[in-house]
C-alpha cells in the first residue's frame, strides 16, 4: 500500500508490516507483532493509520509512522480479508468470503453487503457513496455502501467516479446480480 505521506508498507507473510520512506528509501519503522500474516493493506487518505487485513480475518488499525494499534476488529474467524478500501469519506469497506462489511471511523459498522460468490477484488466511489465487487462467479454487484443495498442499475455503476480501479469493468458486457440471486 502506497499513501500519500510518502511512505510505503510491506506486509510480510511472516507477521510483520515494514514502513519504508519512499523518497530515502530509507526503514522507518518495522512491527513483527502482528498476530497472523496480513494480506491486504490500505492507507487512510492523510496518511496517519494504515489498515491491515490479517489471514485469520480480522482487520488491524495502526497509526503511521509509529505503526501503534489504533484498533482491532475481529470480522470472520475463517475467512481471510482480501480486499481493503478507504474512502476520502472516511469509512472504510472490508472484504472476505462473499462479504462486505463497511464501518466508519468510530470503527461502528454502517452497512454490509453479500454477494452470491466469494469477492476477489472491489472498488469505492466516495461521493456517490458506491462500492463494486468482482466475484469468483464472474458477477460484478454493486452496493450503496451507507445501507448495503443492492445497485441494480448498471449505468450507475458505469457513471460513478471510482477513488479506485482493482475491479475489471471496462468489458462491453457486464453482468448484474439481480436481488433475487441472494438476501441482504
Amino acid at each position: 500500500a502506497c499513501a500519500a505521506a510518502k511512505k510505503f508498507s510491506v506486509c510480510g507473510l511472516n507477521g510483520s508490516v515494514t514502513l519504508w520512506d519512499m523518497d530515502s528509501r530509507a526503514l522507518v519503522k518495522s512491527d513483527a507483532s502482528l498476530p497472523s500474516p496480513a494480506v491486504a493493506a490500505v492507507f487512510s487518505p492523510d496518511g496517519t493509520k494504515i489498515a491491515l487485513g490479517l489471514r485469520k480475518g480480522t482487520l488491524h488499525v495502526l497509526e503511521v509512522p509509529e505503526l501503534l494499534l489504533v484498533e482491532s476488529i475481529e470480522l470472520s474467524e475463517t475467512l481471510p480479508i482480501v480486499d481493503l478500501k478507504w474512502s476520502l469519506k472516511d469509512v472504510l469497506c472490508i472484504a472476505f468470503g462473499t462479504t462486505i462489511q463497511v464501518i466508519d471511523m468510530t470503527w461502528t459498522k454502517r452497512a454490509t453487503c453479500v454477494c452470491p460468490d466469494s469477492i476477489n477484488a472491489m472498488d469505492i466511489a466516495g461521493e456517490e457513496q458506491l462500492v463494486r465487487a468482482s466475484c469468483d462467479d464472474g458477477s460484478l454487484i454493486g452496493f450503496d455502501f451507507t445501507s448495503g443495498e443492492l445497485i441494480e442499475n448498471s449505468e450507475q455503476l458505469k457513471e460513478a467516479n471510482w477513488e479506485t480501479r482493482t475491479v475489471n469493468s471496462a468489458v462491453d458486457v457486464q453482468a448484474i446480480a439481480s436481488s433475487s440471486k441472494f438476501s441482504l
